[in-house]
């Protein structure tokens, strides 16, 4: 959201590349380069509004690797070898909960087990890792209330949760946004 307002209309959301090409037409007032494969170029994308092309003199290329050598093919043959990287699918899934919502504990102190100590409902840590021995598609979780507590309201516990990876069964690609989430849950 942050972004979204600092950038204003020069974010697009929702919107697709399909392929990027080399543009016919020079751009005006562009730098000069001494790459083999400079700009400017035409990215065309998949937008709410239909088909629309936007010329660039930079691109980044910030996409799975599958999709980059699809959306390089055109600029560089070689990129297909990226195809060639293992990309097992996993999903970090966003967490809150109310601090009280987390049960507290009784622990002992000390060996002799004559004093307790209170834990209450804190994530003081940087998170968990589940084994796939415990037969959970969740992989673990980061407490990123403990780790960036200034981000997160007071009284607030958030968690980042990771699903999926290379051993899952799970086809990812064929859930929905609830179904992930309630899997996670």
């Amino acid at each position: 959201e942050a972004a979204l307002k600092e950038l204003g209309e020069d974010v697009r959301l929702g919107w697709k590349a399909t392929s990027i090409q080399p543009s016919t037409q020079p751009q005006l007032n562009t730098p000069p380069t001494d790459d083999t494969q400079s700009g400017p170029f035409d990215v065309t994308f998949e937008t709410p509004d239909g088909e629309q092309t936007v010329r660039a003199h930079t691109i980044v290329v910030a996409t799975p690797a599958n999709v980059s050598a699809r959306l390089l093919s055109n600029l560089a043959p070689s990129a297909s070898r990226l195809t060639e990287i293992q990309t097992p699918p996993v999903v970090a899934v966003t967490l809150a909960y109310p601090r009280t919502a987390l049960a507290s504990t009784r622990a002992n102190a000390n060996t002799q087990g004559d004093e307790t100590t209170n834990i209450s409902g804190d994530l003081n840590s940087f998170g968990l890792l589940i084994p796939r021995s415990a037969g959970m598609e969740t992989l673990g979780f980061q407490f990123v209330s403990s780790i960036f507590p200034q981000r997160y309201p007071e009284g607030q516990q958030v968690l980042l949760a990771y699903y999926g990876g290379a051993q899952s069964n799970i086809n990812i690609d064929t859930l929905t946004d609830e179904e992930i989430v309630q899997k996670v849950l």
